[in-house]
């Protein structure tokens, strides 16, 4: 039988929601900057909406939207190599 603990989502906001508890607020702004690539955008929202403290939904947002959209981060680094190139 498997058992499911947390998920990549879930521990993300835990993070978030007890920043001490992985090393303190900007290590856990790294966890999730870093885990954010594997995770499913529309789980990470539903998980806060339902079972995260009205701070870390604030924060998941500013985080979200300083992020932008989907793929656009991926766009600026591509962006910044080929500038490289140049």
């Amino acid at each position: 039988m498997t058992v499911n603990v947390s998920d990549v989502e879930r521990t993300l906001l835990d993070a978030l929601d007890h920043p001490r508890l992985v090393g303190g607020m900007r290590r856990a702004l790294d966890l999730f900057s870093t885990g954010l690539a594997r995770a499913d955008l529309n789980t990470l929202i539903g998980h806060a909406v339902r079972g995260s403290r009205h701070s870390t939904c604030q924060r998941v947002g500013v985080l979200l939207e300083r992020r932008g959209p989907p793929g656009s981060q991926e766009r600026t680094d591509q962006q910044a190599v080929e500038r490289r190139r140049e």
